[in-house]
C-alpha cells in the first residue's frame, strides 16, 4: 500500500520482480488548485497532462480516492478507476475534553497542523495573526508540523515580533498532538488545496 504517487515508483519495481500486488492511496484533490505542493503553478499544470500516462498508477492493482468528488477526478485526471475509503480516525483517542481547555481570558489558543509546503497556507495563517493580536493581544497559535518552510517561516514570525504569539513546533508524536488540540479553541486550516485533512478530522 502505497501514499501517493511517487511512492508507488518503488511498488511497482517490487511488482515487477517479486509479482506483489499494490494499491494507491490518492490523497490530494486532483481538482484542486493548479499548483503542487510546492506551490508552483507551471509544473502543476506539466504533471496534471500527463498523469495518466504514469506507470505507477496504470499498474497499480487498486486506486483509492478518499471522496466521491476525488473518485471522480482520478477518473478523469489519472485515466483510472478507483474505490473510496475516507480517511478514519481512532475516536477512543480523539476526542474534545473540556476540561483540559485554556480557559480564554488567558490565552485565546489556536492549533494548526501540516507539513510546512507553500501548499498549506501557513504563511497567511502568521500574517492573520499578526493582526488578529491587534485586537486580541493574548491570542496565541500552535503550528504542529515539519518541512522545507521550517527556517522561512520561523524568520516571517521573528521578523513579525510574533514570539510570544505564534509558537513553531515542529514534528510532535500523536499523544502530543491530542493533548494541543483539547486545549485549543480553535482548529485553523489555512491550506490553499486539500484532499480530505486528516488532521482536520482528528481536531473535530
Amino acid at each position: 500500500h502505497t501514499n501517493g504517487v511517487s511512492d508507488a515508483s518503488s511498488a511497482l519495481l517490487i511488482k515487477i520482480i517479486s509479482h506483489i500486488p499494490y494499491t494507491v492511496t490518492i490523497h490530494n484533490d486532483p481538482n484542486g488548485k493548479d499548483t503542487n505542493l510546492m506551490g508552483i503553478k507551471f509544473t502543476a499544470r506539466i504533471s496534471r497532462k500527463y498523469w495518466r500516462y504514469l506507470p505507477q498508477i496504470r499498474y497499480s492493482n487498486k486506486v483509492i480516492s478518499l471522496t466521491t468528488d476525488a473518485k471522480r477526478a482520478v477518473l478523469e485526471i489519472y485515466g483510472h478507476e478507483s474505490v473510496v475509503i475516507p480517511n478514519g480516525i481512532d475516536k477512543t483517542r480523539f476526542y474534545p475534553d473540556m476540561s483540559k481547555r485554556i480557559s480564554i481570558t488567558e490565552r485565546f489558543e489556536i492549533v494548526s497542523i501540516g507539513l510546512l509546503y507553500p501548499v498549506k497556507g501557513f504563511e497567511d495563517a502568521i500574517n492573520a495573526i499578526d493582526i488578529v493580536r491587534k485586537t486580541i493581544p493574548h491570542v496565541h497559535l500552535n503550528i504542529i508540523g515539519t518541512g522545507p518552510l521550517f527556517n522561512e517561516l520561523e524568520t516571517l514570525i521573528n521578523n513579525k515580533n510574533l514570539g510570544d504569539n505564534i509558537s513553531l513546533l515542529g514534528h510532535l508524536p500523536h499523544n502530543e498532538i491530542i493533548s494541543y488540540l483539547q486545549k485549543a479553541h480553535i482548529y485553523l486550516l489555512t491550506s490553499i488545496s486539500e484532499g480530505f485533512s486528516l488532521s482536520f478530522l482528528e481536531a473535530i
